[in-house]
């Protein structure tokens, strides 16, 4: 399919060459295209994790909890990091917002 979307784009592309530019065909076909492979990536992830499907569902019925809890004993500076051996609260004292100023298109 994804070969399929990209001769389509080509395709428009080349009747712009001629007069018929369909700007929005090709902003849609490359949306298209995109959403492919994103499944694709998703896909390929899920099988990474240990071999089981990624559930979401059950992700955030995990997380709601974790939370909850924070929401009701802390204030909204702080941060939870768990990983498999351990679980980790930190608190940010400052902060300069995000800097985009040194990212590469």
């Amino acid at each position: 399919m994804k070969e399929e979307t990209f001769i389509k784009v080509i395709r428009k592309w080349n009747d712009a060459e001629t007069g018929t530019f369909d700007f929005d065909g090709i902003v849609s076909l490359l949306k298209e295209y995109h959403a492919e492979i994103e499944k694709e990536h998703l896909e390929r992830v899920k099988m990474r994790v240990h071999g089981e499907e990624l559930n979401e569902g059950k992700f955030e019925e995990l997380a709601r909890p974790m939370v909850k809890y924070l929401c009701e004993n802390y204030h909204p500076h702080v941060t939870v990091i768990i990983t498999p051996t351990s679980a980790e609260l930190l608190e940010g004292l400052k902060t300069v917002g995000r800097i985009e100023d040194y990212i590469r298109d």
